[in-house]
């Protein structure tokens, strides 16, 4: 440039405005066009505080005032602006000059000129720095004229170019509101998974869990009618590729600020076909809960096969975000690489530091760079208010790096994130080193030798050490001895070079190893050669080697065969069945046979270059083998082993039938059932840990059911293998029967045990060799369902067979197989109604239609029809993953008709049956597009009349907690009176939300009484005020309102623990709880209402004892106070006549001779919290009552107890006279007893 005038524009003095504009035009035309859509916001924002109006700013914007006497606290500018206004103050202001100016910034100085309404005029300078986010403020921050320094860093700062926070599922949601501001409702269903929910968390406008694409497209045109056409969002972290949390604005086109809008915080998760699968929303104030909700998803997702890793990079930010540093922050190593960082091991007093000067700083995760095994690479945004009011914010890039004992934390600048993917790689460890106990003494002892130190070799073996040369030519037979075996080394050293080699090939736990290792002579070439072997060695407890055995080179079956022995009869023993079963299944591979397996055998390849989809494991091997490819496999190590089955990683090697060679390995979870392989999984030798997860998760699980009868046929199968007839003739009853209904072979019904020992032995004699079983179901302890099959040993070769069928085994009450039932292996249904007929005539016989009801149910299941029910059947699903929401069951299996599903559930075990309901585990087997998936649940299942009305789901390994909930469920049964029953028609409504049967339950002059400590709502009065109120919990998104009764009096009063919930909430679902005392007039209506705290009880029966006492027992005034009185709670004995009567008749009396008093003082010193309550009241006269007493209380070695008794009292005066104590299911005799105490007293009355 020649820095000549090219222009002059002349302007009048107090057009100063104008002059502004043209130098700011002639400057976006100029110097600042490469940031143009930056000066063009910024001349925006001045022009629009000139016109005063507020500048466009994003809805989270950042504004701070550095200044000295600052004008306004940390997002507060707003305000300050407009009260300037307010106060009609004339002001003017302009930007004096631009320091700095880049794409999303600008450092620049303004003069603010203004003349007060008492016309004093005054002029002052800033100095600004400014962001944007296109052209909307998002930062504002004003400094001193003398601060231009600080300012000018912080410029750098916020102009250096930040990567866009941003995944696959953020951008897939920006799109998705560009349809919506589009109104393109076809490209919004086309983004959404079919099987698409949505979960509003919100307090107040939350709408729970809605499923359906159909739903989400219906709830946004909603949206659009009522004016709300604009959708914007700011991503504020993401996890992985398929979860990103967002902070969601929807709001009108209005241009003013004060324009309608809803903010709040938005999740959004992908799923597999990278569609939206959910969309969870929370209240801006919820940040935390959002936060643990993608973190819980991203775990049981994209980084479950990391799950240590990040549950200890979870468990750390956790510490830091309570204030209270933990076992996290203690262990953990440190290294600051920031320009200006903390020193080195100064983590834990760094970070107590920072709280004092941060009292509420928060530590967010905003994104995940990498996570694997060893460690993860994330940024966090430290974020809070100082001490002095300044909010601040401080971005670093962590590396968390785990072994097994040590946790190292190290920190970068927020800009170095590729030194901290590098410093990851770096970290990233090698392959497992294949290595034991027994491969270290071997490595040790072969130093040793290098160097001939005899002495220290001579330590590392045992004094009865073995070695067994096995190899064809150079056999040296078995030597026993340490000093054998030392001067056998010593020969070896004349002869061989220190150089030995070694390679470990396999180890099996701790105590034996297989090597291959080389001895080199000491010739020089050409007469040198080399010595080639493979030994399996052994070591004790003190890690001393016990035997060493050696192989030929190719003699490799041999070798693992003598391994696989050894660990057999040493560290497996305790698990033999499954290592023998797991490894049998490993040889008829290398004989190219399939393994034994369970009819329903399942199979998964996780690689990430899967070879074989589910289920399709068998027909992958045999395609390989028709393809003359020839792969032999080993376990190379085993990592896991119990009963259930083992982890282990494999190695194979072979040649392609274009005779190419390889080398492969894998981790391999298989599990066992008897002596067939039932389950193999498949994973990426790095997945180990994945598989380790897996097979833990696994053996979590419930056990396969059992019970009389299936022990009766195992032993019936043992005794066919032995061919012990006579054992085989002991276990059937002589009237045995076995009816045979397959389709081909069936061979009709056979009767009696000579009949039945003569078909076994034609069995045995065309060559029948062992039997297997595999428990599909029970019923009681007589009834058991088996997959079973009967095979000969050489079953895969021509001429061998194996059979495989159903059979339905049922005993007698002296365990003896009474009759066997035969069906084709795919008559399932068949075999279970048989299965549920034999246990209707028998076991359940006392409780048939219960029974009948629930077989029913899931036989209408399986034919895709909707279970027996009553239309206001509860539902209730505790699991872990919910899978559908309360009155949603039908809903969710008439989901799975209508697409390709192909559903299959059974009872598998029956764990309680009453006339009230069952407490059940059940299975399923699901199919769809190829991929075969089974699992367990328990399920609570209540019966009215022939329907169900009650259904709660729990996972399998919670049958404790399934049978709890039932014991509950019966006892609020037996506190059955007209009050608890009207009480439930009234919730019931509201469920239905028919607020005139609401109405109509009320009696007109309905009270409530809240009183509860901290959210008492006093009393309301009147039937329409009480209406109102569940309106409003209605508007709350309370999706349910449950009650289970405590105690009854009477049948007009009844006192019930109420929960308030939202099941949709599937974090924590429950939302508020009380005790409630609920009495309804003699119309049958509800008159009073009275709410407690959950943990007044004591005061809350008192409030019942009291209306009781008023009420229905008030003719018994005198009786029923003897009772209330009785202040056990208190540790105040009833006070009794001196000749007072005691009896316990309960089984396990406890109330002997020394009477009433000295029974009660004995139960406080047992348990000295011991609480006692009325539950109910039987009868209730002149002369006394009969009541169930319940107590619970914990002892004094912490033992919590619960029970429950029959008392009958009679009373003299004020006195209790005659006291009577039964067991719970005694009442009929206590009241037997107590009619018979009154025609007594009738008659001396008389």
């Amino acid at each position: 440039m020649d820095a000549q005038i090219v222009a002059l524009v002349s302007f009048d003095l107090d057009d100063l405005e104008a002059a502004i504009a043209e130098l700011d035009a002639r400057y976006l035309a100029g110097e600042a066009s490469p940031h143009a859509t930056t000066w063009s916001a910024v001349t925006d924002s001045f022009a629009a505080l000139n016109r005063r109006e507020h500048p466009s700013t994003t809805h989270n914007w950042v504004n701070v005032d550095h200044r000295q006497g600052t004008s306004f606290a940390p997002g507060e500018m707003t305000a300050y602006i407009r009260a300037a206004w307010n106060l009609e103050q004339e002001v003017k202001i302009y930007v004096e000059a631009v320091h700095g100016l880049s794409d999303g910034a600008a450092f620049l100085t303004s003069v603010t000129k203004g003349v007060s309404r008492e016309g004093f005029g005054a002029e002052w300078r800033s100095v600004h720095v400014l962001a944007f986010e296109g052209r909307m403020t998002s930062r504002c921050e004003l400094f001193e004229e003398a601060d231009i320094v600080t300012a000018l860093a912080r410029f750098e700062q916020l102009s250096r170019p930040v990567p866009r926070l941003e995944n696959a599922a953020s951008r897939m949601y920006e799109r998705l509101q560009a349809h919506y501001a589009a109104h393109d409702w076809a490209a919004i269903s086309e983004m959404l998974s079919e099987d698409h929910y949505s979960d509003d968390r919100r307090a107040l406008v939350g709408n729970g869990i809605q499923h359906g694409r159909d739903t989400v497209i219906e709830n946004l045109r909603t949206v659009v009618d009522v004016g709300v056409t604009q959708a914007t969002s700011h991503t504020v972290a993401t996890r992985g590729g398929r979860l990103a949390l967002t902070l969601a604005r929807y709001s009108r086109s209005d241009e003013e600020p004060p324009a309608f809008h809803v903010d709040y915080l938005q999740l959004i998760e992908l799923g597999a076909d990278e569609r939206i699968t959910a969309l969870v929303a929370f209240d801006l104030d919820r940040l935390d809960d959002a936060y643990e909700e993608l973190d819980a998803r991203y775990l049981a997702g994209e980084a479950e096969p990391y799950a240590r890793v990040w549950q200890i990079g979870m468990e750390t930010l956790g510490e830091l975000n309570r204030h209270q540093p933990g076992p996290r922050i203690a262990e953990l190593m440190f290294t600051d690489y920031r320009h200006i960082g903390f020193r080195s091991g100064d983590f834990g007093r760094a970070v107590e530091e920072l709280w004092e000067l941060v009292p509420e700083a928060r530590y967010r995760m905003t994104e995940v760079y990498a996570l694997d095994a060893h460690a993860s690479v994330f940024k966090v945004v430290i974020e809070g208010t100082d001490v002095h009011g300044n909010e601040l914010q401080w971005p670093r890039v962590s590396l968390l790096s785990v072994g097994r004992e040590w946790t190292r934390l190290e920190i970068y600048e927020e800009e170095d994130v590729d030194a901290a993917l590098a410093r990851f790689e770096d970290l990233r460890p090698e392959a497992r080193r294949l290595e034991n106990a027994a491969s270290r003494m071997v490595e040790q002892f072969l130093s040793d030798f290098a160097v001939r130190d005899w002495d220290a070799m001579a330590e590392l073996l045992a004094d009865d050490v073995s070695s067994d040369d096995r190899r064809r030519t150079v056999n040296a037979g078995i030597r026993r001895g340490r000093d054998v075996e030392m001067d056998n080394w010593r020969a070896t050293a004349e002869v061989w070079t220190t150089d030995v080699g070694s390679t470990v090939l396999a180890t099996r736990g701790e105590r034996l190893v297989l090597f291959r290792f080389t001895f080199a002579s000491q010739e020089a070439l050409p007469e040198s050669f080399q010595a080639v072997a493979l030994a399996v060695v052994e070591v004790n407890t003190n890690h001393r080697a016990t035997a060493i055995v050696v192989f030929e080179l190719d003699d490799f079956e041999s070798a693992f065969a003598e391994l696989d022995a050894r660990y057999l009869a040493g560290e497996a023993a305790a698990y033999a069945n499954a290592w023998s079963v797991i490894t049998n299944a490993i040889a008829a591979h290398n004989r190219r046979e399939v393994a034994a397996t369970t009819p329903d055998a399942v199979s998964f390849d996780h690689r990430r270059v899967a070879s074989f989809a589910p289920g399709q494991g068998v027909d992958y091997l045999r395609a390989g083998w028709d393809l003359d490819q020839t792969l032999n496999l080993y376990i190379e190590t085993a990592h896991r082993l119990n009963n259930l089955g083992a982890v282990f990683t494999w190695a194979g090697y072979g040649a392609s039938h274009e005779g190419f060679q390889a080398e492969w390995r894998g981790v391999n979870l298989m599990t066992v059932d008897g002596e067939m392989v039932d389950r193999s999984e498949v994973f990426d030798e790095a997945d180990l840990d994945a598989a380790l997860a897996q097979f833990d998760q696994l053996s979590r699980r419930a056990p396969r059911p059992e019970n009389a009868a299936s022990h009766a046929y195992d032993r019936f199968r043992t005794y066919f293998a032995a061919r012990d007839w006579a054992a085989m003739a002991e276990l059937l009853t002589p009237d045995t029967s076995v009816d045979d209904h397959r389709r081909v072979v069936n061979a009709e019904i056979r009767r009696g045990r000579d009949v039945e020992i003569a078909n076994m032995q034609a069995f045995a004699d065309i060559g029948a060799k062992t039997s297997t079983a595999t428990v599909l179901a029970t019923r009681g302890e007589r009834l058991v369902l088996c997959r079973s099959c009967i095979s000969s040993e050489d079953h895969q070769q021509s001429g061998g067979f194996r059979i495989e069928m159903l059979i339905v085994v049922e005993t007698r009450a002296d365990e003896r197989i009474l009759a066997r039932v035969a069906y084709d292996p795919d008559d399932v249904d068949a075999a279970l109604a048989e299965l549920d007929a034999r246990y209707l005539a028998g076991e359940a016989a006392v409780h048939a239609r219960t029974w009948s009801v629930i077989a029913g149910s899931y036989a209408a299941l399986n034919r895709r029809e909707p279970p027996l029910t009553k239309p206001d059947c509860v539902y209730g699903d505790h699991r872990r993953e919910t899978a559908f929401g309360p009155g949603d069951l039908t809903a969710y299996f008439g989901a799975g008709w209508t697409s390709d599903q192909d559903i299959n559930v059974y009872v598998e075990q029956v764990h309680r049956l009453e006339s009230r309901g069952a407490v059940i585990t059940y299975a399923a087997h699901e199919t769809r597009e190829g991929f075969d998936a089974e699992w367990r649940g328990v399920a609570v299942l209540t019966v009215d009349g022939d329907l169900i009305d009650r259904c709660e789901v729990f996972d399998d390994a919670d049958a404790r907690a399934a049978l709890a909930r039932f014991e509950e469920l019966s006892r609020s049964a037996r506190l059955d009176n007209a009050a608890s029953r009207v009480c439930e028609r009234y919730l019931a409504h509201y469920a239905a939300r028919d607020w005139d049967a609401v109405a109509e339950i009320l009696a007109q002059d309905f009270c409530s009484d809240d009183r509860r400590r901290v959210v008492s709502a006093g009393f309301r009065h009147g039937r329409d005020a009480q209406v109102a109120n569940m309106q409003a919990f209605a508007a709350l998104a309370i999706a349910r309102v449950t009650a289970i009764s405590i105690a009854t009096r009477g049948e007009r009063l009844v006192l019930q623990r109420v929960s308030f919930s939202d099941p949709d909430q599937t974090a924590d679902p429950f939302l508020a709880e009380r005790l409630g005392v609920g009495e309804i007039n003699a119309a049958g209506r509800i008159a009073a209402f009275v709410s407690f705290d959950p943990d007044a009880l004591d005061t809350a029966i008192a409030e019942l004892d009291a209306r009781y006492l008023a009420g229905e027992a008030a003719a018994y005034a005198r009786t029923w106070s003897v009772f209330a009185r009785a202040a056990t709670n208190r540790h105040e004995a009833l006070p009794t006549t001196p000749d007072c009567v005691t009896i316990d008749h309960r089984l396990r009396a406890t109330l002997d001779a020394e009477g009433l008093t000295a029974y009660v003082h004995a139960s406080w010193e047992l348990t000295p919290d011991l609480r006692v309550y009325v539950e109910s009241v039987h009868r209730l006269s002149a002369l006394g009552a009969v009541v169930t007493h319940a107590s619970r209380g914990t002892s004094h070695d912490d033992f919590d107890a619960e029970w429950r008794q029959i008392t009958l009292l009679t009373v003299e005066g004020d006195l209790g006279n005659h006291c009577e104590i039964f067991d719970e299911a005694d009442l009929d005799t206590a009241l037997a007893r107590f009619e018979e105490l009154s025609a007594d007293a009738s008659g001396q009355g008389n």
